[in-house]
């Protein structure tokens, strides 16, 4: 898939930087304000916040950070660009592991009895922050994700369904017939089409790459011929369907937005996961003599597949999807 560079302005920087050096919360209904907890941090109720158990998601939602931290975050997501995430469990178990381990290193940040020992020790190579920029980065996807669920299905019309599957299958099809053992000029324009082209083109480079390869398709009709299960008829509709798609600035506009949204997405998760493996990470070493501790920031969903695994009950892959970029929008 062709990457793109990050886009779309992620973290809205409207708060004003906390007054005190203390991670302080709001007052309550009744006025009074709750105690602090950490430095650097303030807090709000989130109504972003992804569904999960307990008080403690509860009390990780409600951490906001300043506009500096915020300013940071937005310069790590500029210069990212992300060609391929894989986050080694279906999406919706990676956001809920996320919020677990953002609430287990709010709750377990200072020593804790009878435990003698906290995430605080580890601040210099988590960040004292990371809680919050966790819970913050989750909330973020989730907006951004439901604007790129809108923007996919605006884009979601049977021309374009039909061309990127004319796209694939000229693709796969001219893939196949070169795979000979012989490695020869059309292997080298092979590579160099897919190189420019990419496997998930935009809507314009979509139009150019149909038109590419249904030209190279026809210098190697005679093998597709006996290609089973492919039409050879397809070369010509692809040119067809090139010229429609040029036609239509419109949807190009749309599918431009789609994609930069899906990418800002991948952008949030990958962002994510770095702050998560290091948590992780971590709290093996900080909580290396409590191995209970050390399961609440570790993944369930990876331990039960380990398990099957043991007996057999599953493969080693994981079928489901890992991403949006894999899974598509869904309702």
């Amino acid at each position: 898939m062709k990457t793109t560079s990050f886009r779309n302005p992620l973290f809205s920087i409207k708060d004003k930087p906390a007054k005190t050096k203390g991670l302080v919360r709001r007052p309550d209904a009744n006025g009074k304000a709750e105690k602090p907890i950490e430095r650097e941090q303030r807090t709000r109720v989130s109504s972003a916040a992804p569904e999960q158990e307990g008080e403690q998601a509860q009390e990780l939602f409600k951490l906001e950070l300043p506009s500096a931290n915020k300013e940071a975050l937005e310069k790590e997501a500029s210069g990212m660009v992300v060609s391929e995430l894989d986050l080694g469990s279906p999406l919706p178990v990676f956001l809920t592991e996320a919020a677990r381990v953002g609430a287990a290193t709010l709750r377990y940040w200072q020593p804790r009895k009878p435990h003698n020992v906290g995430m605080a020790a580890a601040q210099k190579q988590i960040g004292e922050a990371v809680a919050a920029e966790i819970a913050h980065l989750l909330e973020r996807f989730a907006v951004v994700e439901s604007q790129w669920k809108k923007a996919s299905a605006q884009q979601k019309d049977e021309t374009l369904v039909r061309a990127r599957f004319v796209y694939r299958e000229t693709r796969l099809a001219i893939e196949f017939v070169l795979d000979d053992g012989v490695e020869d000029g059309n292997d080298a324009v092979f590579a160099a089409l897919t190189k420019t082209h990419g496997v998930e083109p935009s809507i314009p480079e979509l139009a150019s790459a149909l038109t590419a390869f249904s030209l190279f398709g026809n210098d190697v009709r005679d093998r597709l011929v006996d290609v089973d299960g492919f039409d050879v008829a397809l070369l010509d509709e692809a040119r067809s369907l090139a010229q429609t798609l040029r036609l239509r600035g419109e949807a190009t506009v749309k599918d431009d937005v789609a994609s930069s949204l899906r990418h800002d997405c991948d952008v949030l998760l990958s962002m994510i996961q770095k702050r998560v493996a290091k948590v992780r990470r971590a709290a093996r070493y900080v909580f290396r003599n409590e191995p209970q501790l050390v399961r609440e920031f570790t993944s369930s969903y990876a331990r039960e597949r380990r398990r099957k695994v043991r007996k057999g009950d599953v493969t080693v892959s994981p079928t489901a999807p890992t991403s949006p970029s894999k899974e598509g929008p869904t309702d």
